[in-house]
């Protein structure tokens, strides 16, 4: 258990060395500093909201809360230049925080996971966005909840405001 949590941790600080590093790159021209906002349907919240902030053209950080108060916090590379192109391909990396769910909402026992999604991004020139990402899911115990499961997807349904 705390292998994994240290292994967990020193990727997660690699991932946010590496989008610094790209975020002091001059190729800011067009998403840098912009947000983007989404409903989530699956995914590390189950059902939730979730935010992304550009850093540049090619990094975004991004968090999510959920109905059942889970969390992340993560940041996703995009293959692509986003100012070349309306969509992009992208991979991640996202802490997650999972409660286990009670109908009562008393659930107290909390466990982290390591979400890599790989997916793609689309934003029109409106502003309509979405997300769609598949990847392990790097979890200790699975409660049978979908959250939990060694293997998730996700959809994300939104709005970037233009600048």
């Amino acid at each position: 258990m705390k292998t994994s949590i240290i292994i967990i941790g020193l990727l997660f600080t690699i991932c946010l060395l590496f989008s610094m590093h790209l975020h002091a790159q001059p190729d800011t021209t067009k998403y840098g500093g912009r947000p983007s906002f989404y409903l989530q349907a699956w995914g590390p919240e189950g059902v939730g909201v979730h935010a992304n902030v550009f850093l540049g053209n090619r990094m975004s950080l991004n968090a999510g809360l959920g109905f059942n108060i889970d969390a992340h916090i993560g940041t996703n590379f995009y293959f692509t230049k986003r100012n070349k192109s309306k969509g992009a391909f992208y991979a991640g990396a996202q802490l997650c925080s999972y409660r286990i769910f009670k109908f009562n909402f008393d659930g107290k026992e909390r466990q982290l996971a390591f979400y890599v999604p790989v997916g793609y991004e689309y934003i029109s020139k409106k502003g309509f966005s979405f997300q769609v990402d598949i990847g392990p899911n790097m979890i200790q115990k699975d409660w049978g909840q979908y959250n939990t499961l060694p293997f998730l997807a996700s959809l994300k349904i939104g709005f970037t405001p233009k600048k």
